[in-house]
């Protein structure tokens, strides 16, 4: 996958590793458990997603039996349950509630998740309020990135450019205004391993309009937090910033590409090439 790259009048060649293609699963290749039958890419593509939220903050209970993630934000996404592997369910799925009592928090359940997990949250008084679905493309079948008329990508670097992308992500995602700047401190505060997360911000006349990144872990790239301003949608910022994330996980050696998906975002990366790997349930009490 070629990009353009308008600001150094070049284009980059981008090395395509030799590794075998993501299959997405099919009546006669059908998910064993919903993990995809001799293909552990779908498993890393779902410890991707997880890396990504903990990476926000995790918790682990004393003895290991729940993976949290908490950063103090009012949305029920940067607050959440990732994993809950002790056998007192019913126990367990207390103890993360008074951990997370007073700030809104979903709870993760997919493919991946323990058996039973999904009967518990419900036997409790949870509901099911979303589903997430998880796509996945081969990176190297994506098409090259063309820059809209006026618009340029740069990497963000520095606590005020972090400050600036979040601002500018923050009201698609539905972070209350008071908490941007909460939110601000999280982002910085992240704990990826360097150079690991990468981001991006689409620019016109030096004004940050649409924002994504990239999440280098368990070999996949993890795209996240495309979002566009209103204002300047539907001229194909989202998808430039897409494919300039997608591109330099390839640059990087990755193959697989990964993403969850809004009902507004889905009809985008189909048309890029992403198909439907799997599904996260959200629950929340």
């Amino acid at each position: 996958m070629p990009v353009r790259d308008d600001l150094a009048g070049r284009r980059l060649r981008r090395r395509r590793p030799n590794l075998p293609r993501y299959t997405a699963p099919t009546k006669e290749r059908p998910m064993r458990n919903g993990i995809l039958d001799g293909d552990e890419r779908l498993r890393s593509m779902l410890a991707n997603c997880r890396q990504y939220w903990l990476n926000y903050g995790y918790e682990l209970s004393r003895d290991g039996d729940i993976t949290l993630y908490s950063t103090g934000v009012r949305h029920p996404q940067l607050n959440g349950v990732m994993a809950i592997e002790g056998q007192d369910m019913d126990a367990l799925i207390g103890e993360a509630r008074q951990r997370l009592a007073g700030h809104p928090s979903v709870w993760w359940i997919g493919p991946d998740s323990r058996g039973g997990a999904a009967d518990a949250i419900l036997s409790n008084g949870g509901i099911r309020r979303a589903t997430m679905p998880v796509y996945a493309v081969d990176l190297a079948d994506l098409p090259d990135l063309v820059l809209p008329a006026g618009v340029t990508i740069e990497e963000v670097s520095g606590e005020a450019g972090v400050a600036d992308w979040t601002a500018c992500f923050a009201p698609s995602m539905g972070v209350p205004t008071e908490e941007i700047e909460k939110m601000t401190r999280v982002e910085i505060a992240r704990r990826d391993e360097p150079g690991k997360f990468v981001r991006f911000a689409a620019k016109i006349d030096g004004k940050t309009v649409g924002t994504s990144a990239l999440l280098d872990s368990h070999g996949v790239a993890g795209i996240y937090l495309c979002s566009t301003l209103d204002g300047y949608r539907r001229r194909g910022i989202c998808t430039a910033l897409t494919l300039r994330a997608a591109a330099t996980g390839l640059e990087r050696g990755l193959r697989t590409g990964t993403l969850q998906a809004s009902p507004m975002g889905e009809p985008v990366y189909r048309k890029l090439g992403f198909q439907k790997a799997a599904e996260y349930s959200g629950f929340v009490f």
